[in-house]
């Protein structure tokens, strides 16, 4: 008797001890996938676009027992589970040879506890790694902001060198201001053959002219007629008669004044004037020498700005050439402000709306 009593008594003495000391569990697993991080997209041909880094399998494993998403899934679900003991309640592991993932909660309080714990626990473990992706987005930001701002203001400065450069040597870059000096030096150069011709044409005529006035001096008019009656008064008279003296006096006269008008030449041909041919060679050579003297104002003007053009046309290699440089400088930096920026804006994407590392698979 004294054993079966024992025995009631110390197995309702276990009982007891049993029920004080455990407790009911429900447990749930939830099968996590890794998340591919997803490319934006591709800027640009050269470099690569902006991802948040891809995490080994090992890092992943250990995000998913980070402090936070429990410590918030704790307070979320508030299902009174101690948070000191919260670690003793899950687990996680891999499965071998894929990219799944469970996070399993043994849940002391009910199935309904279990279920709802374990979804607030994956959403917070997948906010948790959106967290660590825009942290580390808004840290390349801030770079990249910097890099932009500063490609931005290099532009700037190349622009403006750009500008001032092309005030300065005239020259705004393209075929066209090069064609145009080259059409403009070829007008001025037919513009200068024709003011040259002209010039020729008009100082040949100006010399014809000159010639034909100069035989049309009344002078010689008036010696001829001398002559004349010379040779009527020496038919009556003899030398030493007064009138023929007298006339043979004024022939020296009209013959002195002849070779003073020719020893003046052509500087001088008001002097042929006073017969109707006379005064219309006159007239007309006054015309030829006005048009000789614009012709030759024409050729100088054109040969001057045929040298200037020339001279010009001769800096365009230089020109072009440092031209050239500047707009391969400021092409090299406008292709790094490209890539900067769209990395920005890459990075704004993922600074703004990270995906984070996890979705759930079942």
């Amino acid at each position: 008797p004294w054993i079966a009593t024992g025995m009631r008594v110390f197995g309702a003495l276990g009982i007891f001890v049993g029920i004080r000391n455990t407790h009911p569990s429900f447990a749930i697993s939830v099968e996590l996938i890794k998340r591919r991080i997803p490319h934006t997209f591709e800027a640009s041909e050269t470099g690569q676009a902006y991802r948040p880094v891809d995490l080994n399998d090992a890092t992943l494993l250990a995000t998913l027992l980070a402090t936070d998403p429990l410590d918030l899934a704790i307070k979320r679900s508030n299902n009174g589970v101690d948070p000191k003991k919260i670690r003793t309640l899950v687990e996680t592991k891999q499965l071998e040879g894929s990219d799944i993932f469970f996070i399993t909660y043994h849940s002391p309080v009910s199935p309904e506890d279990a279920i709802a714990f374990s979804a607030i626990w994956a959403e917070e473990i997948n906010a948790y790694t959106q967290r660590l992706q825009r942290s580390e987005a808004h840290e390349v930001l801030l770079i990249l902001q910097k890099e932009v701002a500063d490609l931005e203001k290099e532009m700037n400065e190349a622009n403006l060198e750009i500008l001032r450069f092309s005030k300065e040597k005239d020259y705004f870059g393209g075929e066209s201001q090069v064609s145009a000096a080259l059409t403009k030096l070829s007008q001025i150069e037919l513009q200068l053959e024709t003011a040259r011709t002209t010039a020729s044409a008009k100082k040949e005529q100006l010399e014809k002219l000159t010639e034909q006035i100069h035989r049309q001096s009344p002078i010689d008019s008036q010696l001829k007629t001398a002559n004349e009656e010379l040779a009527n008064l020496r038919a009556t008279y003899t030398d030493a008669n007064p009138l023929v003296l007298a006339k043979l006096q004024g022939i020296d006269y009209l013959s002195g004044q002849i070779v003073k008008l020719n020893e003046k030449g052509a500087q001088d041909i008001d002097s042929y004037t006073g017969t109707p041919l006379g005064n219309q060679l006159y007239n007309s050579i006054l015309t030829l020498d006005n048009d000789l003297s614009e012709a030759n104002s024409q050729i100088l003007s054109f040969e001057k700005l045929q040298k200037t053009t020339s001279a010009r046309i001769g800096e365009f290699p230089e020109i072009i050439s440092a031209y050239s440089a500047l707009e391969k400088k400021r092409d090299a930096i406008t292709g790094g402000l490209s890539l900067m920026s769209n990395r920005l804006k890459e990075a704004e994407i993922f600074a703004s709306g990270a995906p984070g590392y996890w979705q759930v698979f079942q």
